[in-house]
């Protein structure tokens, strides 16, 4: 009975920190790039996009890029102060995972285009609930 219990404690344990959404935005993002590098045309990450059954489409933007939260991205700075990352963008929902310190924490990845459709930039973005400690 003890060894079933350890067994199926192991076996949490493991499905939780192996989940790879619990990575850093950093390595996210170096991921995503592996699949997607710059240069990538917004034709073909749809593409990766539309092939991953996990990942939710939130919105294609061919209008704007998007607002990026950090400043070592490859961006422009807007009129109003924000940071701007291409000409166009592309936002998905990888997915979410749970911990006992934040329960929920969504796991978003944003594509920025140059106007000619070219991947310029990645940024993943983790929007954890807050924190309990």
């Amino acid at each position: 009975m003890v060894a079933a219990v350890v067994v199926a404690l192991v076996s949490v344990i493991a499905i939780l920190t192996l989940n790879p959404l619990r990575a850093s935005e950093d390595v996210i993002r170096e991921r995503i790039l592996k699949a997607t590098p710059t240069g990538t045309s917004m034709e073909e990450v749809i593409d990766i996009i539309d092939s991953q059954e996990a990942w939710e489409l939130l919105w294609i933007d061919s209008d704007k890029g998007f607002s990026a939260q950090w400043t070592h991205l490859n961006y422009t700075v807007h009129r109003d102060g924000r940071y701007i990352v291409g000409e166009k963008s592309i936002k998905v929902f990888l997915g979410e995972y749970f911990s006992l310190r934040t329960f929920c924490t969504p796991v978003s990845v944003f594509w920025g285009f140059d106007e000619k459709g070219i991947l310029v930039d990645v940024q993943a973005i983790k929007e954890a609930d807050i924190a309990l400690w």
